[in-house]
């Protein structure tokens, strides 16, 4: 009996062992690699509309945004995104307005995708040429911004 009690045993743990394993039925039996996610970098918009979402950010909120304050009626992100805007639209200044929106992907330290995302307003007049911008990190998965991580790459 106790025999007959270890061989049903062997034959359960046996039958079960072939199920898991990767040649049962339904299963390739070439192992496939595993495929990494291919994170989709956020459209210029998606970078353009959180910085609006966020135009409540200090500028005083990090250092390299004080050159920033002496040009502006407002001391917040939106105030100075849409003085750069402005800037573009401005006939008199001669020059060719262009802005530049550039992402690159990082790995936060809690090992979460994220985006550094800058957005630089430019001025090519070759006499008076000039380049400010916003720039901060994005959540890759939700596309919110990181909001302690606005700065401003600028002037230049």
């Amino acid at each position: 009996m106790r025999l007959r009690g270890f061989a049903l045993a062997a034959l359960f743990i046996g039958g079960m062992a072939s199920i898991l394993s990767p040649g049962w039925a339904g299963s390739s039996k070439e192992k496939k690699p595993i495929e990494k996610a291919v994170l989709k970098s956020p459209t210029d918009e998606e970078i353009i509309h959180a910085i609006i979402l966020n135009q409540d950010i200090k500028l005083t909120s990090h250092a390299s945004c004080a050159s920033a304050i002496p040009l502006l009626q407002g001391q917040t992100m939106g105030d100075f995104f849409s003085h750069l805007i402005s800037l573009l639209q401005r006939k008199e200044e001669g020059g060719k307005g262009l802005t530049m929106v550039v992402t690159k992907e990082l790995k936060a330290e809690d090992g979460r995708d994220i985006w550094h995302c800058q957005v630089d307003f430019a001025n090519q007049d070759p006499e008076s040429p000039w380049k400010y911008g916003i720039a901060f990190k994005m959540r890759a998965k939700e596309l919110m911004i990181i909001r302690d991580s606005f700065y401003c790459p600028g002037p230049s």
